[in-house]
């Protein structure tokens, strides 16, 4: 139950996510139409687009729920709110702490913020869902949650791997959108 004098400090909402919401729109719409043709058509084929379907939808719903949180700072409580089902609520003098650690994304090293719940429990908020992830930080600060610090990469070839992923994806990205044209223009 919450407290009257228990009055929101700070509110870090993810950007809207169109992707999730497109790649769960479309498997919705595979699964429906597949359902679909199943019962008008009786044709026992349609049962594993079905299947497929609706695990797709079960594990990209989970995939996507871990990563869409919401960060409600109040004068005593962190609440999270997860995109699709799920709260959860901590006292703030319980949560041990928040650190920011370096990892590779598909733009490069990204810095993705963990808040420390116990000593082996850490919640993720990741650092491509956010505007700017350091708008979560001062958030943090001004409840008083005490900062870790950073968690650094320490390979000795961090650069060559972040300019590996970088060219990865953009190859990739290319070679989607050149076999889509290939594919127009037959």
């Amino acid at each position: 139950m919450t407290d009257k004098k228990d009055k929101t400090v700070f509110k870090g909402r993810p950007l809207t996510p169109f992707l999730e919401l497109t790649v769960l729109g479309a498997f919705v719409f595979i699964t429906t139409i597949s359902i679909k043709q199943y019962f008008t058509k009786n044709d026992p084929n349609w049962i594993w687009l079905i299947f497929v379907g609706l695990t797709a939808l079960y594990l990209f719903g989970l995939l996507f729920n871990y990563t869409n949180k919401t960060l409600i700072l109040t004068t005593k409580k962190i609440k999270i709110k997860r995109w699709l089902f799920g709260q959860s609520e901590f006292d703030i003098k319980d949560i041990i702490g928040y650190d920011l650690k370096e990892e590779y994304d598909r733009h490069g090293i990204v810095k993705n913020l963990r808040l420390w719940v116990s000593e082996k429990k850490h919640i993720v908020f990741t650092n491509a869902n956010y505007r700017d992830i350091y708008i979560l930080v001062s958030g943090l600060k001004k409840s008083g949650v005490p900062f870790l610090g950073t968690v650094r990469i320490t390979s000795k070839y961090k650069n060559l791997i972040k300019w590996f992923m970088m060219i990865a994806g953009a190859i990739s990205t290319l070679g989607f959108l050149l076999v889509q044209m290939m594919k127009f223009m037959k």
